[in-house]
């Protein structure tokens, strides 16, 4: 857990750039917050978990609170990239129940490669938020970009004054 105050500052600046992007895009806006809250939450209530009982492998309770904001994201997707952050919950699940079963059978089980794997994954949905935040970003700015000399045009031949060079 000594990577824990440096993935809650990249939980940080996701919940900014969702909130950010939810303002700008109200079409989208409430699929993004939804996603944004069920990684916080979960994230929340896993990492109260493994302080309030010292295991650092909870992969019985992970995998009922991965399954429920798995749920929450996937409940009518706004597109690929939401899709793609909800597959990323059903891989931490398959982690789980991986490494739950050779917990229970008695299996070499390696718990730092188990919590390598979760976090990997956890980080890959935060790319995936800041990827999806970043191309509603992307597409104002190209949309903006792409009629700013229409509008300009529209101006001119109106014989408005304030027509852009």
């Amino acid at each position: 857990m000594t990577e824990l105050p440096i993935f809650a500052v990249g939980l940080f600046i996701m919940l900014v750039l969702a909130a950010l992007t939810a303002m700008r895009q109200k079409e989208i806006s409430w699929q993004i917050v939804r996603c944004a809250a069920a990684i916080l939450v979960n994230w929340i209530a896993g990492t109260l978990y493994v302080w309030r009982t010292g295991d650092f492998t909870p992969w019985h309770f992970s995998i009922f609170i991965d399954a429920a904001a798995a749920l929450a994201v996937m409940y009518h997707p706004a597109g690929r990239v939401q899709g793609c952050i909800g597959l990323f919950y059903l891989f931490q699940i398959a982690f789980h129940v991986a490494f739950g079963i050779r917990t229970i059978l008695h299996m070499s089980a390696d718990p730092i490669y188990y919590y390598d794997a979760i976090t990997y994954i956890a980080w890959a949905q935060l790319a995936a938020m800041g990827l999806w935040c970043g191309g509603v970003w992307m597409g104002d700015f190209l949309h903006r970009l792409r009629h700013r000399h229409d509008a300009a045009a529209r101006r001119a031949r109106a014989g408005n004054s304030r027509a852009a060079p």
